[in-house]
């Protein structure tokens, strides 16, 4: 599955903005002409990081012509993908479309702890909510990685939550333990451990086996039974919980703060990260018989933010092989001509930004 197109309506300096989004897609524009917006609107559809919309900041200030904000997007999918999705939401040319409400005068629209998610049934904007639940919903329109042009040292760099770095390191992690018979070994061996560890006893007697029959003892009359595993690890669990970083700068032979090199490195890093996980090769996935489509949307702001020309041809490299693998595409906001000329064949792919009164205007 990719995004087709993409159409914005009243967020922030964006009053109506529709373009078609390729493989990988280039957003170029003076200062302020509305770049981060676009970004900024696609997190908020995704609700990246937990960022949700809000009024006081994402609804226009320029006078609109009615009181709707809302972010609809065109999915091409595959022959698979198409055929395992709801009859209702099938259109021609295996499009799937949906629109995320915003803000609406219509309160059936907006719904608390809901995605506000409808699809298009035949031809028509569906009054129902798309697959039902937010997390139902949300988990079948893929997942957003952004990298920002500029953050905090602990911002860019931390694990325990989401970071460019956890992003980038997830996005790696999960592709390479898909083929990875070290993590199979891991994961086996971790069965063969929750099964022994459960009936292992201390000196005391103690163990969980012991705690569980405890429990099943005096729940016995009710008809139930208790049960108590440990959960095999994840590649998420394994980036959250056990995987730590330093730096060691090789002159004073010492472990240094990241924060005393600055941004430059900060980025080069994330450069480095973005430019390996184009080595790893995606594993062919088995029908599925339910719709549970894969799509990685990479949002790159500023890309060549402290790199060398020579980095930045590299990196455009690598973002151009990332995005033409199934199910990822990359959109990158740019000041740098180097993005531009690399791309220049695939001029549909330039989107080009301008503000007006105010107001943001999109040409293609």
């Amino acid at each position: 599955m990719k995004i087709k197109s993409i159409y914005i309506h009243n967020f922030r300096s964006i009053k109506d903005a529709r373009f078609d989004l390729y493989d990988y897609s280039i957003l170029v524009g003076a200062n302020n002409a509305g770049k981060s917006n676009i970004l900024t609107a696609l997190r908020v559809f995704y609700e990246d990081s937990g960022i949700k919309f809000n009024e006081k900041i994402d609804f226009p200030k320029f006078q609109t012509e009615d009181d709707e904000s809302w972010i609809e997007i065109e999915y091409l999918l595959t022959d698979e993908e198409f055929e395992n999705l709801r009859d209702e939401y099938k259109n021609s040319d295996n499009i799937l479309k949906v629109r995320k409400y915003l803000k609406s005068s219509d309160r059936e629209r907006i719904k608390p702890n809901q995605s506000n998610i409808y699809a298009y049934e035949n031809g028509r904007l569906s009054t129902n909510l798309f697959y039902g639940a937010k997390n139902i919903a949300q988990a079948k329109l893929g997942a957003v990685i952004y990298i920002p042009e500029i953050t905090k040292t602990e911002d860019t760099l931390k694990l325990s939550g989401p970071s460019p770095l956890r992003n980038t390191l997830t996005f790696v992690m999960k592709r390479a333990v898909k083929t990875s018979e070290a993590f199979k070994s891991l994961n086996d061996t971790f069965k063969e451990f929750n099964k022994k560890f459960k009936e292992e006893a201390s000196k005391d007697g103690v163990s969980l086996e012991n705690f569980r029959k405890e429990i099943n003892k005096n729940l016995r009359e009710w008809g139930v039974e208790f049960d108590i595993n440990i959960n095999p690890i994840k590649a998420e669990d394994i980036i959250k919980n056990l995987i730590s970083h330093s730096f060691i700068d090789k002159t004073l032979d010492k472990e240094l703060d990241i924060r005393l090199y600055g941004q430059g490195l900060q980025r080069h890093l994330i450069y480095i990260l973005i430019r390996l996980s184009a080595q790893y090769k995606e594993e062919k996935v088995h029908k599925k018989k339910e719709f549970s489509p894969e799509l990685t949307l990479i949002l790159f702001e500023e890309p060549e933010a402290f790199l060398h020309p020579t980095q930045q041809e590299s990196l455009n490299s690598s973002l151009r092989y990332l995005s033409s693998e199934e199910g990822q595409q990359v959109i990158i906001s740019t000041h740098s001509p180097i993005f531009v000329s690399k791309n220049i064949e695939d001029i549909s792919s330039l989107i080009k930004l301008k503000r007006e009164d105010g107001i943001t205007k999109c040409f293609q």
